[in-house]
């Protein structure tokens, strides 16, 4: 299981076909995201399931969450 605000790493998630989940290609798009809510072991996940948090660079630092 994958608890509520867990950032989501590649070793969390399999890759299953056929399937209406989000596809194997648009991967990189999970991975780093947080869990918007507990995600059960071998269900879907869907782009709403995720938090997409903001970043912004700030003059002469790295990038900051928003």
């Amino acid at each position: 299981d994958i608890p509520k605000g867990t950032r989501i790493t590649y070793g969390m998630l399999d890759i299953k076909r056929p399937g209406i989940g989000i596809k194997p290609k648009l991967l990189n798009k999970v991975i780093g995201k947080r869990a918007q809510k507990n995600i059960k072991n071998d269900s879907l996940i869907r782009f709403k399931d995720l938090r997409w948090e903001k970043f912004y660079i700030s003059p002469g630092q790295e990038r900051i969450m928003a």
